[in-house]
């Protein structure tokens, strides 16, 4: 039976990668789904990544793009997460249709949880099984491998598509702040669907709030003083 690893390019899965091939652990293929909605730095990480341990790495792609699916289903929600149905599974399914396989998953120590929602015969969990790895090991072992993603893990939790709608607040700052042309397209989202990106926050709402936040200097925080600044100046642009 062959053994997959199906391949995000975040720490998580990087760490594990690395750490199959440094144990010299089956592994007949690598696979990285293709959104086309990756950071700049993301495609050359996975780069990097193909050319540091010598082997190669399939890409795919779906026959459907992000932008035809998202103006038919809409914004994705962590209820209904089509984008990873509809790119991301049923393309690797696809792929592999046919095939006598496992697939090696990239969850980390703490992930538990996670893990058991899928079948185990027929996913591995090597971080949490074997190598007793939680998200912190796995940053600092790719840092200390020479892998650092441009820095983008020095101002964001988690790496994903640049417009996925489930990161958080400060990591879409980093959206506005660094990535001009992707905030413009999420504006062009907006206004094409008729839908807020985030659940009750528009992109017209986060800039304010970062905005608000520059001229502070601080982040604003639940507490009632900050959310009474922020609810002023929303009034004073006529969003609230």
């Amino acid at each position: 039976m062959e053994k997959i690893l199906s391949f995000s390019g975040g720490k998580d899965s990087t760490a594990l990668l690395l750490k199959l091939i440094e144990e010299d652990m089956q592994l007949d293929e690598i696979i990285w789904v293709d959104v086309g909605m990756e950071f700049p730095e993301m495609y050359d990480h996975i780069n990097k990544v193909e050319e540091y341990i010598k082997r190669p790495i399939t890409r795919l792609t779906s026959n459907k793009t992000y932008e035809y699916l998202l103006l038919k289903y809409g914004v994705p929600t962590q209820r209904v997460r089509w984008c990873t149905k509809e790119l991301k599974i049923k393309t690797i399914q696809k792929y592999l249709r046919g095939r006598e396989y496992s697939i090696y998953m990239g969850f980390a120590l703490g992930e538990e949880k996670r893990k058991a929602r899928f079948p185990q015969d027929k996913y591995i969990f090597p971080l949490i099984d074997e190598f007793k790895m939680n998200e912190k090991d796995c940053l600092n072992y790719c840092y200390e491998k020479g892998f650092n993603w441009g820095g983008l893990y020095n101002k964001m939790d988690r790496l994903s598509c640049w417009c996925c709608p489930l990161q958080k607040i400060s990591d879409f700052k980093v959206i506005w702040e660094d990535y001009p042309e992707f905030w413009q397209k999420l504006k062009s989202w907006e206004k094409e669907l008729g839908q807020s990106w985030l659940i009750k926050q528009s992109t017209d709402i986060l800039e304010v709030r970062y905005e608000l936040e520059k001229e502070l200097g601080f982040p604003i925080s639940k507490f009632k003083v900050h959310q009474d600044m922020l609810k002023k100046r929303l009034k004073e642009k006529g969003l609230l």
